[in-house]
């Protein structure tokens, strides 16, 4: 198996115990974005047009729990901030 851990958005760091996967045969992969902007921007920037690029021929969908009115962003903010969101929350125009 495999377990992808891609980061937080507030509150402290994951402490995960790895004796557990050690014995199951688990990879554990992280990512620091804010490495990849900084040390190695090319890379990012090709990351993210591959991703636009499968989004448009639907290999890949986002996850989209909540959409708002640009009227409705504090509304939006609120979900957000108070952990309610169970995926991407988006403001239309």
């Amino acid at each position: 198996g495999r377990i992808r851990y891609f980061g937080f958005a507030g509150g402290s760091i994951l402490q995960i115990p790895v004796n557990s996967f050690m014995v199951k045969n688990v990879d554990i992969l992280g990512l620091n974005y804010g490495s990849y902007r900084s040390l190695n921007p090319d890379v990012l920037t090709e990351s993210f047009r591959i991703l636009i690029e499968w989004y448009k021929e639907g290999k890949i969908r986002p996850d989209v729990s909540e959409t708002f009115s640009l009227d409705e962003t504090a509304k939006a903010i609120t979900l957000v901030m108070e952990r309610r969101a169970l995926g991407k929350v988006v403001v239309l125009p």
